[in-house]
């Protein structure tokens, strides 16, 4: 079967390593076969990782058609290319079909790559696995190889702003050894053998990442650990010290940088009271936009917090001096009304005479 696109889009994606320089390390591609059918199951946390993981295949000379998402065949460019690379279109509302063309496409030899987890892992672990992959090796009797990669997130991944032209980026792409589909009883046990694999490889490429930065230390000389760093869950932050050792400063600092920006949203913290000179802090009512400062023409409010001070604020241009009526020196704001007070001034909160 000649191929007219994959050839040109090969090397145009080799090409493109080498302007970018990544360093690309591949290992275990000697476990894909040279023939016949197989099932490549990688991790996904990248919108690129179909690149990168048919690029692990290249040693042996052959090509994978990925299972992807009908909405990229019917955009106006990565359409033509999808289809005509043969990939393999999946409606997740009708799957059956899809399913019976990958198990036509392994049982006349070609290696079918899937992505089990369905969708990017925006924690960067392998999260649950779809039993597809194992169904598909044990019908069409193929092995079933693991395929880690990391890295990949660093270009493009779901949440974060594309950086394609990123240089010197290592990506690490590794290939399990396969496994037989004999020899497991049924394809939920074959599932969770393939997200333990899985696991261990995606958890090797993380430690022998080449930019792996250094875990920071406590003052009490503890070192944080990648566990605490991307926790899945909202437990308390681990450490790799005895009983009693402070969590790590960094990650505390992050997370308290995180909490403060969404405080920021909803309340926002003014200069101290210059009614009472409390010391006190002024809190806005309003959701604050990202120009507005005390006295500016955006019309914050605040109010002390202390014990009978009434102050309120004011946008500059609308501002008012605080009541000097002989009879009552309350030093609260002045307040518009029909009626005025002993000083020409607006009568204050305390509705001097």
């Amino acid at each position: 079967m000649s191929e007219l696109v994959y050839p040109p889009v090969i090397a145009a994606a080799k090409t493109m390593f080498r302007v970018l320089d990544l360093r690309l390390t591949v290992q275990g591609s000697h476990h894909v076969p040279p023939t016949g059918g197989a099932v490549l199951a990688s991790n996904h946390v990248s919108y690129l990782d179909f690149i990168f993981c048919g690029y692990g295949a290249h040693e042996s000379r052959r090509l994978v058609r990925f299972m992807a998402k009908h909405d990229v065949f019917t955009h106006k460019v990565s359409g033509p290319l999808m289809r005509g690379m043969k990939h393999i279109p999946v409606n997740r509302a009708a799957g059956a079909g899809s399913y019976n063309t990958a198990v036509d496409a392994l049982r006349r030899g070609e290696v079918v790559g899937v992505f089990p987890e369905a969708t990017i892992s925006r924690s960067f672990l392998v999260k649950e696995l779809k039993n597809g992959a194992a169904r598909m090796s044990q019908e069409a009797g193929v092995p079933l190889l693991p395929v880690a990669l990391w890295g990949t997130q660093r270009l493009w991944t779901k949440g974060r702003p594309r950086t394609l032209t990123r240089r010197h980026t290592p990506i690490t792409i590794l290939i399990g050894e396969p496994m037989d589909p004999a020899g497991y009883p049924d394809a939920g046990t074959m599932t969770a053998e393939l997200k333990s694999r899985l696991s261990a490889l995606v958890d090797r490429a993380q430690r022998e990442y080449p930019d792996a930065p250094a875990a920071p230390t406590t003052p009490g000389g503890s070192r944080c650990t990648w566990a605490a760093a991307r926790r899945p869950s909202r437990r308390p932050l681990s450490w790799t010290a005895g009983a009693g050792a402070p969590p790590c400063p960094d990650l505390l600092q992050a997370v308290q940088v995180r909490v403060a920006r969404r405080v920021h949203l909803y309340q926002m913290r003014m200069p101290d009271c210059p009614m009472c000179s409390s010391g006190t802090t002024i809190a806005s009512t309003r959701r604050p936009h990202s120009r507005q400062r005390w006295g500016g023409r955006s019309g914050a409010r605040g109010w002390c917090s202390t014990t009978g001070c009434a102050h309120v604020s004011r946008p500059a241009r609308r501002a008012r001096r605080t009541c000097r009526t002989a009879t009552c020196r309350s030093g609260s704001s002045p307040r518009r009304s029909g009626r005025r007070s002993g000083c020409g001034w607006v009568r204050c909160r305390r509705w001097c005479s």
